[in-house]
């Protein structure tokens, strides 16, 4: 549940603020109440307990974090609010759960105003917890774990077996008697003398990658795997539904989510260190996150006029065997597999050795006896367990982010913040296609980095006069943002199998590299009066300079205004104050300046494969003037 209306909020900067004062809309909620469910990221623990805050999505198949909407889409698409940790913009997935004291999320224009058009979908502020002044060394364990197994299937037939229809013309070709069932055809042609003994008995379409075929009454049948070399060769089996199959596939998933911390303090000093380690499987066979966290929080006054403190937070991630996504028809994402294409009859426990004995695959999706060669090659999927356990990709990552800044108090009511915030993030990965399956073997890396920097001051100043209150503040912020990508792929194959290196790719490998640099200039101004604790009128002003826009026009401003009125201070001998003890007006106009994207103005021209020896260049069939105006 939120925190009530009488608490002290955080809005930005540093700023806390009476709830009373504010003329937008703001939810607060404590970290106490994040933790009781141990959850695994913000989104996930935000839901239910702010209004307007919408669970879009929260992965169980994949270790992605879960998303969140403020207030409805605002666009043509799904935009995500931008998660601020103790100041520092920062991805979701880098906060350490256990260590957050509170979150406030800013929900409209006007609150946003003060974190630029970045702002423009919501803000989720998340204040980490800190050591108390002049408290004892303590520690804080905190451990959980849970485990998670597959909840919900679709509703599947279990009445037909494989194949495209169930009546007579089942497949549709000659072959299949008089109740429909198809039947293996000895050719002295095409098969071997042995197989003579076969002739006649019932065969399905095991190329058919659906599942409306004869009827299943347990009628002897040659199964896939009777027609592969080995013990099994020539049995048959009664042709039976298997209902678990898809089921017994998953595995239960599982999570440990631990952590401990150190905190502790002097008078003029506070400090609170803080490890975390998550680690976590999925309910598809194989897949693996590991990840460790560790974060530092200190503030020392060098006097009684300077305070320097710091934030900062480390992320190491280690993923194996990611699952595959979305819709796809080279077979990597075994779930739509399940829904889609498959045959009821077919048991899930066979799939598992999917290798015959001189190493070559075997799978369900056969071709047809009848028709002789080389058959038993799959005709569209290989083994499930052959996806999982020899397709697959790999990734690295770290991430550090926070800040460092120095705080000069001028006077009681006047101070001049200086801070240096830093976001960086680096990842590498790769992913393999195995020699033999259906799709031709590959292997690519990819590694990517982006750094940002935030350098901003700010002279802060509150005070009261009398009835009135004055809370108001001058800002300046540079902000620059480097990126870097490579993507390098194998093509026409591996030189040899399962040669999982780039200097193994048949034809020249793909290189795309990517690039990009930004650079925000901004000046912020803020001021919030208030009456008597009954009226409060809160204005902000901003003002950006973009490198992403044209040079002779990259300024852009955008104010806000709100104000906000208490009425039950002015009632408070009224009889019905004993149930409504708190009761606020509030109004709020605002504007968001928007920007562009690196290399967003003038029309493109990016290099091109290789012809003939020679290097190609495109341009982009994008027209763009370089005369676009900030909005």
């Amino acid at each position: 549940e939120s925190t009530t209306l009488s608490t002290v909020v955080v809005t930005g900067l540093g700023r806390t603020t009476q709830t009373a004062a504010i003329g937008y809309s703001v939810g607060s909620v404590d970290g106490e109440k994040l933790s009781v469910a141990k959850n695994t990221d913000v989104s996930t623990a935000l839901a239910g307990k702010i209004a307007g805050v919408q669970l879009i999505g929260s992965p169980s198949s994949t270790f992605g974090n879960a998303d969140i909407i403020i207030r409805g889409v605002k666009g043509l698409g799904l935009s995500s609010p931008l998660f601020v940790v103790d100041g520092t913009p920062t991805a979701q997935e880098n906060v350490i759960m256990d260590n957050v004291e509170n979150i406030s999320v800013l929900k409209g224009a006007a609150a946003t105003a003060v974190w630029g058009n970045r702002g423009q979908n919501g803000v989720v502020l998340i204040t980490s917890k800190k050591g108390a002044r002049g408290s004892k060394p303590a520690i804080d364990v905190n451990l959980g774990g849970n485990i998670e197994n597959l909840a919900l299937l679709p509703g599947y037939q279990d009445v037909y077996a494989g194949g495209y229809s169930s009546n007579n013309d089942t497949p549709a070709q000659a072959g299949t008697d008089a109740a429909g069932q198809y039947k293996f055809a000895y050719n002295a042609a095409i098969h071997p003398a042995s197989w003579q003994a076969f002739n006649g008995q019932t065969i399905i379409d095991y190329g058919a990658d659906e599942s409306w075929g004869p009827k299943m009454a347990g009628q002897q049948y040659r199964p896939y795997y009777s027609w592969y070399p080995g013990a099994n060769f020539g049995v048959q089996s009664p042709m039976t539904p298997q209902p678990d199959a898809i089921n017994s596939f998953f595995q239960n998933g599982r999570t440990f989510n631990n952590s401990i911390a150190f905190t502790g303090g002097t008078e003029g000093f506070n400090f609170r260190l803080t490890y975390a380690n998550q680690n976590r499987t999925l309910i598809l066979p194989g897949s693996q996150r590991d990840n460790n966290q560790l974060g530092i929080s200190a503030n020392y006054d060098i006097s009684q006029k300077f305070t320097v403190s710091t934030d900062f937070n480390y992320r190491r991630v280690k993923t194996d065997r990611l699952p595959q996504e979305a819709y796809r028809n080279d077979g990597l994402n075994v779930t739509q597999n399940f829904n889609q294409w498959w045959q009821r009859q077919i048991e899930m426990e066979r799939l598992k050795d999917y290798r015959n004995a001189d190493g070559t695959l075997n799978s369900w999706n056969i071709g047809d006896p009848n028709s002789g060669g080389a058959f038993l090659k799959p005709q569209y999927w290989d083994s499930p367990y052959f996806v999982v356990e020899e397709n697959y990709g790999m990734s690295r990552g770290n991430n550090v982010f926070g800040n460092l800044g120095l705080n000069y108090k001028i006077t009681d009511w006047l101070n001049f913040d200086n801070r240096v915030r830093l976001n960086y993030s680096e990842s590498s990965g790769d992913f393999r296609i195995a020699t033999g399956g259906l799709q031709q073997d590959s292997f690519s890396i990819s590694s990517s980095n982006n750094t940002e920097f935030n350098f901003e001051s700010n002279l802060n100043a509150r005070k009261s006069f009398g009835d009135f209150s004055v809370d108001a503040g001058l800002g300046v912020n540079l902000r620059t943002n480097r990126s870097r990508s490579t993507l390098m792929a194998t093509q026409g194959g591996l030189t040899f199998p399962n040669f999982f290196s780039i200097a193994g790719s048949v034809a020249r490998p793909t290189t795309t590299n990517g690039y990009s640099a930004r650079e925000v200039r901004s000046i912020l101004g803020r001021a919030s009066m208030g009456y008597k604790g009954i009226i409060y009128v809160d204005a902000t002003i901003r003002n950006d300079w973009s490198s992403a826009l044209p040079t002779s026009d990259n300024s852009y401003m955008y104010p806000s205004i709100s104000t906000s009125f208490v009425f039950t201070e002015l009632m408070k001998d009224a009889a019905f104050t004993k149930y409504l003890t708190f009761g606020k007006l509030r109004a709020s106009y605002a504007q968001v300046g928007s920007d562009l994207g690196f290399n967003s103005v003038n029309t493109q021209i990016g290099s091109g494969s290789i012809f003939n020896s020679y290097s190609s260049s495109s341009i982009s069939d994008i027209y763009r003037s370089g005369q676009i105006k900030p909005a």
